[in-house]
């Protein structure tokens, strides 16, 4: 249970369909990171809980953090929450920007005829992805370095 509780934390709308201590986490980390539903938290036990674990310029804290692990491993932010705080930390992945999801599916290599799909020729992607390396970056293999993606 403290597997999946620490895995979903920041999976909306999954944790609250599970054990009530995985909703907990969840909701918990919510409002620890953003807010999420203080409004909902008598003030007066917001008051009681930072008096005895003040914050202590968690939200900066945490975001250099964020930075310093983007930093030390770029491919882990492709396709999660956090990418949006690496690209506006310029962290890179093959010194290239940390790609977006729509960047990503404009990349893919097939072609599709449904109407309303986009049809890009390959020069005509907006960016280059090796897929090797987005590959190794969404599994995170640790075989990927070695292997120089």
């Amino acid at each position: 249970m403290v597997w999946k509780a620490i895995a979903l934390h920041t999976s909306p709308g999954i944790p609250l369909r599970l054990e009530n201590e995985i909703a907990l986490v969840h909701l918990g980390a919510g409002l620890d990171l953003l807010g999420l539903g203080l409004d909902q938290v008598p003030p007066q036990l917001i008051e009681k809980i930072l008096k005895n674990y003040p914050r202590l310029g968690f939200k900066a804290e945490f975001r250099s953090l964020l930075i310093e692990h983007c930093l030390n491993n770029p491919a882990a932010q492709v396709l999660t929450w956090t990418d949006d705080v690496a690209r506006s930390a310029g962290c890179t992945l093959h010194d290239r920007p940390i790609p977006t999801a729509s960047q990503i599916m404009l990349a893919a290599s097939f072609m599709s005829n449904r109407a309303g799909d986009m049809q890009l020729a390959r020069e005509e992607r907006p960016i280059s992805i090796n897929s090797a390396a987005l590959s190794c970056s969404y599994r995170l293999h640790s075989s990927c370095a070695s292997k120089g993606l």
